[in-house]
C-alpha cells in the first residue's frame, strides 16, 4: 500500500512539473505573439506558498529536505490580501522551489521567510 501511494505521489509530482513546463512554453509563445495577459485578483500569498510546497512534496520527501515557511503574525493579515496574478506567481514560485530542491543536498532545508515592507 505504501509503495502504491509513493508511486501515485511520484506521478502527481511529475504531472505538476510537466504542466508547469507546458504553461511556461505557452506563455513564451504568447509573449512572442504579443498576446500574453496578466489576470489579477485577490489571493492569499501564504496559502499559495503552502500549495507550492504541497506540489513539490514528493521530491522533498524523496531527498528528506525540510520545508519551512516563516511569516510573522503581524504580516500574515496583509499577506492574505495580495492583488496580483496568482497563477503567474505560482509559476515563478514553483520554478524557484524546484531549483532549490534540485540544488539542496539530501537532509537539507529550504525556507521561505515572508514579511511586509513599509509602503512608500
Amino acid at each position: 500500500m505504501a509503495q502504491t501511494l509513493e508511486l501515485i505521489e511520484g506521478c502527481d509530482y511529475s504531472s505538476n512539473l510537466s504542466a508547469n513546463l507546458i504553461n511556461d512554453l505557452l506563455d513564451f509563445a504568447k509573449m512572442q505573439q504579443l498576446s500574453f495577459t496578466i489576470t489579477k485578483g485577490w489571493f492569499d500569498i501564504v496559502k499559495t506558498v503552502q500549495n507550492a510546497y504541497h506540489v513539490l512534496r514528493f521530491e522533498q520527501k524523496r531527498k528528506n529536505i525540510e520545508f519551512k515557511l516563516s511569516v510573522s503574525k503581524s504580516d500574515s493579515k496583509t499577506l492574505s490580501h495580495i492583488y496580483n496574478d496568482e497563477s503567474r506567481f505560482m509559476q515563478i514560485l514553483l520554478n524557484f522551489l524546484s531549483n532549490s530542491l534540485k540544488f539542496t543536498p539530501n537532509n537539507g532545508c529550504v525556507e521561505i521567510k515572508m514579511s511586509c515592507q513599509e509602503r512608500i
